[in-house]
C-alpha cells in the first residue's frame, strides 16, 4: 500500500551554485507479517530534511512492536540556498549580533554573547563536553555562549527566493549543561513555525529543528536565529548544517500483520513399563497464517532430537517408539514463527504402594520404608540411599534404621519392566531451647542462675521433658532452672517425652575482680600528745582495668587505732598503726586491704670535718683541732615544709665557745657549727633534734684530741725541799715512756716505767738516798698521736737543808 504526495520543485536563480535535485523517493518495503513477540526496525533512509512517523516521532528510524499501519512522511530539499551552512569556510557569509570570542578563563567563549567556529566544543570553552561537528564529526561548527540581552541575532543570512513557494529551513543543535536555549527561526523579522527548546541531557547529541515557510510575495528572505533564553549560567550550545531550500514531500505506508501456528496434541499413550520405548503421541490439526508446510521436531527427555517430520496445512502426525519422560514438540513454518508443546510418557500398569516412616528424632536412624504391590506376579524390591547403597535385605521389601535422606525404591517383575519411586525421609525439627542466664555479682561467686526461657520442637507433653544440668548435677522433670552456678561453661541436656534429646552449652560470665592497691605516700608525724596532728597520708585505688569490679567504686578508710574514718581514696593519718581500706563496687562487691603507717620520728644526725683528723671517718687529731659540723638530721620538720619548726640543741663539751661547755640552740638546718679543741682529751659532741610536737632524738660523737709533746725536762731537783723535791717528766700527750738514770759511774740508780713516774732521789732498788751530784739519763717513748720520743740529758741532785 503506497501513498505519495508530490510538491513542486523550484528552480534556483541562475547566480546560485549548482544544487542536486531533491530526493523524492521513499520506500519502507512490502507489507509483512510478524511472529509475536518479534521486534524489528523500519528505516526511512538518510538525506531527508526531516521525518514524521505515524506516532509523531521525527527520527530516521522507528520500531515495529506489533501489528498495525506504519507510515513515514519526509521532506527533501531540492537545493540549499544557505552559503557556508556547515561553517567549512569559517566565520564567513553570515552576520551576528554576537561577537567572535576573544578568550578568557575557559577559552574563546568564556564571556556571554560570544561565538567561535571550531572543530571541537571544548576548544571553545574548557568546561564544555568534548564534541565534534554534525557533518562528519571532524568539520567545523559554531559554538555559542548565549546572550543575556533580548532579541540578539545569533546568525543571519539573506537569500533570494521565488514568490509563492514553500521552503524548508533546517538546522542541527547541540546543548551543553543546564538552561537549554529556546531557538526561534526568524524570516524577514517574523517567527517561522514554533521555537525549539532542546532539553536533551545526553552529551554530544545533535538534534534537528526545521520549519516549512511559504514565501508569499517575498523575493528575498532575511533568515536569522534568535535565542529567547537570557540566563547567564548554562545557555550554551552549538549549531551546524544550516539549510534553506524548496522541498518535495513524500509518504509511504506499511501494513504489519501477526503470523500464528495452531495445533492440538492428542492420543498420548503410555509405555508398557518403565524400561519400554513403545509409547505414542499424535499432533493434529496443524494450521497457520503461512499456509504450510510445517516442520515438526520431536525432542526426547534427554534433550536429543528423536525425529523430524514435514506436515501440510490441517495435517496430523503420530510419533511412536516413545519412552518414559517429558517430551517436547516444536512446529515451525519457515517464516520464523514457532509453536511448542510438551507431553509426558508415563509407565505401564504395575501397581505399587510405598509406605514410609520418618526418623522419630532429629539425626537418628529410626526411619523405615516398605513397598508392596497388588499386581499379580513375582516382584523384586531394592531400596537404595542417595549414595546407591542397598539398605534392605535381599528378598525383603522393607528397610529399617534409616536416617533422613533421599531413597529410591526399585521393583521389577523379572521380565525387564522396572519401576522406580523416590522416597524422601525427613527429620523432625531438632529440639531448640533458649537459655537465659544471670551472672554472679562478684568475681568467682558461685551465685550464677540459668533457666530455660523457651523450648520448642519437643514431642510429647512439656511436663514430660527431662532436664539434666552439668556439671552441677541437678536433674529431673520440671527442672528447667538452676542456681548456685560457678563462672564458666555449663551444659543442659534435654530429653522429651518420646526420648529425643539435644544438648546446649551456655556460659556464666565472671565479673572482673575487685582488687585494692594501697600505698603509704607519707608516714605519720611523731606526736607527744593526742591532740597533736600526725599528717601521714595513705592512698587507695583499684589494681587496674581488669581488677576494678563492676561500675563505679566507693572507698572507706578506717584507722584501726583511733577509729578515724574517711570516704575518700586519700586518707590523712593522725595516729600511726594499721589503716584498713574497704572498696565497694556497683554490685556491692568488696575488697579489704590493710596497710601499716609508721610514725615518722626525728632523727638527730650530724657529720664532723677537720683538717686535723687522721682521715674523714676517724675523728682524731693533734691540737689545735678545728672542727666544722654539718647538720644531717631528718624528720624534724613538718612534712612538705623542711624549713618549718626547725630547732636544734647542741653541746660541744668545749670551753672555747661562749656557752662555756653548756647547751645552745640553732634554728636553721644549714647553719654551720664550729669550734677549736686544745689539750689532750676526748670531747663528746651532742645534738638534739626536735619536731614541732616535741618528739626528740639525740646523737653524740667523740672527738679525740692529742696534745703536742714538748719534753721540757728540769736540770736540777732538791729532794726533801719544796717545790723541786722530785724529778719527773711532763706527762701531757705521752702514751708510753721509759727512762733510766745513771750515776757518774754509769750505774743505774732509777728507772721510769711510765710518764707519770717520779724520782724522789733514792736508789730504786735499795731505797737509800743517792748522793748529791750530776746524774745522766736516757729515755724512749711514744706520744698519743704516734710520735716517737727518744733522747738523753743531765740532772743535778742537790739535797735540801732540813
Amino acid at each position: 500500500m503506497k501513498n505519495y504526495k508530490a510538491v513542486l520543485l523550484l528552480l534556483l536563480l541562475s547566480n546560485l551554485p549548482n544544487i542536486a535535485k531533491a530526493q523524492c523517493n521513499l520506500d519502507l518495503g512490502n507489507d509483512t507479517v510478524i511472529c509475536p513477540p518479534d521486534l524489528f526496525q523500519l528505516d526511512a533512509g538518510p538525506n531527508f530534511a526531516n521525518y514524521l512517523w505515524q506516532d509523531g516521532t521525527s527520527n530516521q528510524t522507528t520500531f515495529v512492536t506489533g501489528p498495525g499501519v506504519y507510515w513515514c512522511e519526509v521532506n527533501s530539499l531540492s537545493n540549499n540556498l544557505i552559503v557556508n551552512g556547515d561553517f567549512s569556510a569559517g566565520s564567513t557569509n553570515f552576520t551576528s549580533d554576537y561577537t567572535v570570542g576573544a578568550g578568557g578563563t575557559w577559552g574563546p567563549v568564556s564571556n556571554v554573547e560570544t561565538y567561535f567556529v571550531t572543530t571541537n566544543s571544548s576548544t571553545a570553552h574548557s568546561n564544555f563536553a568534548s564534541c565534534g561537528d554534525h557533518t562528519n564529526g571532524t568539520g567545523n561548527m559554531m559554538v555559542i555562549n548565549g546572550s543575556t540581552t533580548v532579541n540578539q541575532n545569533i546568525w543571519c543570512q539573506n537569500v533570494t527566493v521565488l514568490p509563492n513557494t514553500n521552503y524548508v529551513l533546517s538546522a542541527w543543535f547541540q546543548v551543553y549543561g543546564s538552561n537549554a536555549p529556546d531557538i526561534a527561526f526568524m524570516i524577514n523579522g517574523t517567527q517561522a513555525g514554533t521555537s525549539f527548546l532542546d532539553n536533551t541531557t545526553a552529551a554530544c547529541d545533535w538534534v534537528n529543528h526545521s520549519v516549512v515557510w511559504n514565501s508569499g510575495v517575498n523575493t528575498s528572505a532575511d533568515v536569522c536565529f534568535v535565542n529567547s533564553v537570557l540566563t547567564q549560567n548554562g545557555n550554551d550550545f552549538s549549531m551546524d548544517d544550516i539549510s534553506f531550500g524548496t522541498v518535495c514531500t513524500v509518504r509511504d505506508t506499511l501494513v504489519v500483520a501477526n503470523a500464528s501456528i495452531q495445533a492440538t496434541l492428542t492420543n498420548v499413550v503410555a509405555a508398557s513399563c518403565a524400561n519400554a520405548a513403545d509409547g505414542t503421541a499424535t499432533i493434529s490439526n496443524i494450521t497457520g497464517t503461512s499456509g504450510g508446510p510445517y516442520t515438526v521436531t520431536w525432542t526426547d527427555p534427554t534433550g536429543n532430537v528423536h525425529d523430524v517430520n514435514t506436515v501440510a496445512q490441517n495435517g496430523s502426525f503420530t510419533q511412536s517408539n516413545l519412552f518414559l519422560g517429558n517430551w517436547t514438540v516444536n512446529i515451525s513454518d519457515g517464516t520464523g514463527c514457532d509453536y511448542n508443546t510438551n507431553f509426558n510418557i508415563q509407565s505401564g500398569s504395575i501397581a505399587i504402594d510405598v509406605t514410609s516412616n520418618n526418623p522419630q528424632c532429629f539425626g537418628t536412624a529410626t526411619g523405615s520404608i516398605s513397598a508392596t504391590t497388588s499386581t499379580s506376579g513375582t516382584f523384586n524390591f531394592v531400596i537404595t540411599d542417595a549414595a546407591g547403597t542397598v539398605v534392605n535385605n535381599t528378598g525383603t521389601n522393607t528397610a529399617n534404621n534409616l536416617v533422613a535422606g533421599t531413597y529410591t525404591v526399585t521393583y521389577s517383575d523379572g521380565s525387564g519392566c522396572d519401576i522406580a519411586e523416590v522416597v524422601e525421609l525427613t527429620d523432625p525439627a531438632q529440639i531448640s531451647a533458649s537459655i537465659a542466664t544471670v551472672d554472679p555479682l562478684c568475681h568467682n561467686d558461685i551465685t550464677g542462675i540459668a533457666y530455660v526461657a523457651s523450648i520448642t520442637n519437643f514431642q510429647g507433653d512439656a511436663a514430660s521433658i527431662y532436664y539434666s544440668w552439668l556439671p552441677i548435677g541437678i536433674n529431673g522433670l520440671l527442672k528447667d532452672s538452676v542456681n548456685g552456678l560457678a563462672p564458666g561453661t555449663h551444659e543442659l541436656k534435654v530429653v522429651d517425652g518420646v526420648g529425643c534429646e539435644n544438648a546446649f552449652s551456655f556460659t556464666i560470665l565472671n565479673p572482673d575482680p575487685l582488687k585494692a592497691t594501697v600505698e603509704v605516700t607519707s608516714k605519720t608525724y611523731c606526736r607527744t600528745a593526742d591532740f597533736q596532728n600526725g599528717n601521714g597520708v595513705v592512698i587507695g585505688y583499684t589494681a587496674g582495668n581488669d581488677s576494678s569490679g563492676t561500675g563505679s567504686v566507693s572507698y572507706e578508710w578506717e584507722n584501726l587505732v583511733n577509729g578515724d574514718i574517711s570516704n575518700f581514696s586519700t586518707f590523712v593519718v593522725k595516729t600511726p598503726g594499721d589503716m584498713q581500706l574497704t572498696i565497694t563496687d556497683a554490685n556491692g562487691c568488696q575488697d579489704i586491704s590493710t596497710v601499716y603507717v609508721d610514725s615518722l620520728n626525728p632523727i638527730a644526725n650530724f657529720s664532723v670535718a677537720s683538717d686535723e683528723f687522721l682521715n674523714p671517718s676517724i675523728y682524731e687529731g693533734t691540737e689545735p683541732v678545728k672542727i666544722k659540723i654539718t647538720n644531717l638530721s631528718e624528720n624534724f620538720a613538718q612534712i612538705g615544709n623542711p624549713l618549718s619548726d626547725t630547732i636544734f640543741q647542741w653541746n660541744l663539751n668545749s670551753s672555747n665557745i661562749t656557752t662555756d661547755g653548756k647547751w645552745f640552740f640553732t634554728y636553721d638546718l644549714n647553719e654551720k657549727v664550729d669550734t677549736i679543741y686544745t689539750g689532750e682529751a676526748i670531747y663528746e659532741v651532742c645534738m638534739v633534734a626536735k619536731n614541732y610536737n616535741d618528739c626528740v632524738d639525740t646523737s653524740c660523737t667523740e672527738i679525740i684530741v692529742h696534745s703536742v709533746v714538748d719534753l721540757v725536762i728540769p736540770n736540777v731537783f732538791t729532794p726533801g725541799a719544796y717545790p723541786n723535791n722530785e724529778f719527773f717528766f711532763p706527762s701531757s700527750g705521752v702514751k708510753t715512756f721509759n727512762s733510766v738514770v745513771y750515776n757518774r759511774y754509769g750505774v743505774p740508780v732509777f728507772e721510769f716505767l711510765d710518764i707519770d713516774d717520779k724520782w724522789d732521789g733514792n736508789h730504786y732498788k735499795s731505797g737509800k738516798p743517792c748522793s748529791e751530784g750530776v746524774y745522766f739519763f736516757t729515755y724512749k717513748g711514744e706520744s698519743t698521736n704516734g710520735l716517737k720520743l727518744e733522747g738523753n740529758g743531765n740532772v743535778e741532785l742537790i739535797r735540801g737543808k732540813k
